[in-house]
């Protein structure tokens, strides 16, 4: 089995993350780097490598800062390095607890939900009235 490379993972996420808040669709992010919609996927993915020369495309048609530039070339180049680690691993948690929200939402139900949001805002009140 082949091991996991989690700077490649990284990768994709942060590009991916970027594309998002820029509200860039794949097939926009694809026709600005002269590339298919599926080559984006995969390198969103971490099943492929971008290559160097589409590196600089993509910084400039996102318009991102060197601190960005700096970080997807750390996470593009780095072979598994701690940084690329603790970055996939941060992303993968909120994934896993966005999904259980979601599960115990529809288990639970909206009322449950608005109970408990009650109930913290009844402990704020408490605690402000205490503090």
């Amino acid at each position: 089995m082949k091991k996991k490379d989690f700077a490649l993972s990284a990768f994709g996420m942060r590009v991916r993350e970027i594309r998002q808040e820029r509200e860039w669709t794949i097939a926009k992010l694809a026709s600005a780097l002269a590339l298919e919609p599926y080559e984006i996927a995969q390198v969103e993915s971490g099943l492929s490598k971008v290559k160097k020369e589409y590196l600089t495309k993509l910084f400039n048609c996102l318009e991102l800062d060197t601190g960005d530039r700096a970080q997807l070339v750390k996470l593009a180049y780095g072979r598994n390095n701690k940084e690329a680690r603790a970055f996939y691993r941060e992303r993968e948690e909120i994934h896993v607890r966005s999904a259980r929200a979601v599960e115990n939402f529809h288990k639970w139900g909206p009322a449950a939900f608005s109970r408990l949001r009650e109930y913290v805002n009844d402990e704020e009140d408490v605690s402000v009235a205490n503090g």
